[in-house]
């Protein structure tokens, strides 16, 4: 019987970092760590990728793009590639399209405050992980309102939507933005914006189910 799961980040307020857990939705309340490092990690992204399962977290704080990959879903995982060694980015989104081109959505900080708010980044992926291709537009939005990475890309109504972290005010997590993504490739990168939401920091949607993180501060 097929099950569904929940990947997160589970962050410890003792040890000011977070891990990667997971949950069974039929037993909420037995939590599964599978990745814990003396490191921060966060925002678990499960990408299923030429009959393989990789999880790539947030790894800023160790200044890489660190790739694992699925020994026995969903419990064991083991290091498969790092990339983008030397650069601080975080949120990373992978995208596949429907000409089987494989796309990297990430932030990247450039300053020495680590602001990953305000640039997006965009690569293609190619030869199974070895070659990113930066896009010619990078970074391809330049904007705190809708720059940041918030969950996967999904169809609806035969619409690419993107969702994007609103943090303005000072406040990380004020809201979601979502946008149409109406053209995506090496050269173009064209979209608009069409609903927002308040105190809503992440969107993750499947074909059956759809979760959001919200923030009660």
């Amino acid at each position: 019987r097929k099950k569904t799961y929940i990947f997160f980040e589970n962050f410890s307020k003792k040890l000011n970092r977070g891990h990667i857990s997971f949950i069974d939705l039929e037993n909420r309340k037995n939590i599964i760590n599978i990745i814990k490092k003396p490191y921060h990690l966060s925002y678990p992204f499960i990408l299923d990728y030429k009959n393989k399962i990789y999880l790539i977290p947030e790894s800023s704080k160790k200044n890489q793009l660190q790739i694992w990959k699925c020994k026995t879903f969903p419990h064991k995982w083991f290091f498969f590639k790092k990339k983008l060694i030397g650069e601080n980015f975080t949120d990373p989104t992978f995208f596949l399209d429907k000409k089987n081109n494989l796309w990297l959505f990430i932030n990247k900080s450039i300053d020495k405050f680590k602001d990953h708010d305000s640039e997006l980044y965009i690569y293609k992926v190619e030869d199974d992980f070895k070659k990113f291709v930066p896009h010619k537009l990078n970074p391809v939005v330049i904007d705190c309102r809708f720059a940041r990475n918030a969950g996967n890309l999904f169809y609806y109504k035969k619409k690419l939507i993107k969702p994007c972290q609103i943090n303005i005010f000072g406040k990380y997590g004020y809201g979601l933005q979502l946008l149409e993504i109406t053209k995506l490739n090496l050269n173009e990168f064209n979209f608009k914006k069409i609903n927002s939401f308040k105190n809503i920091h992440h969107l993750s949607v499947t074909d059956q189910y759809m979760t959001w993180d919200y923030n009660l501060k």
